[in-house]
């Protein structure tokens, strides 16, 4: 029966306004558009109330609200930033490394010390060069 069916239809598009206004804090572009399609003025938290929706009213203009995501295209991409990460991570410079024939400590290039940490401290390898060179070795 016609009735019958303008209150299904009525509840529904009710139960869908109060489920927009409820997400509107977390998708609201698309709650607005929801609003839109459904013709509701009734939209803020106030108007948590069953029954707000005017009756009698159309729809209007249905649209798509989410796209369908394409899965291939999407592994395709998922992909691409993969390789795109690794090969990114392969131009990762390594430095050049020397030992040095008094301490036996591993050098960079730039000098730094990887496996004394001491290098250049007052106690540490700097003093031993120092003793080194006001005393000669013995």
């Amino acid at each position: 029966s016609k009735p019958r069916l303008g209150t299904v239809l009525y509840n529904l598009l009710e139960a869908i306004r109060i489920a927009a206004v409820l997400l509107t804090p977390i998708i609201p572009s698309t709650c607005e558009e929801i609003f839109s399609q459904i013709n509701a003025s009734a939209v803020s938290y106030d108007d948590l109330v069953f029954g707000k929706l005017e009756s009698g009213k159309s729809v209007g203009e249905s649209k798509i609200l989410f796209t369908r995501i394409d899965e291939k295209k999407l592994l395709e991409e998922i992909e691409a930033e993969r390789a795109a990460k690794e090969a990114d991570a392969k131009k990762v410079e390594k430095p050049e490394y020397q030992v040095d024939a008094l301490s036996g400590a591993t050098l960079t290039s730039d000098g730094v010390s990887r496996s004394v940490k001491f290098w250049a401290s007052e106690s540490g390898y700097g003093k031993f060069l120092q003793n080194i060179q006001k005393n000669g070795v013995k």
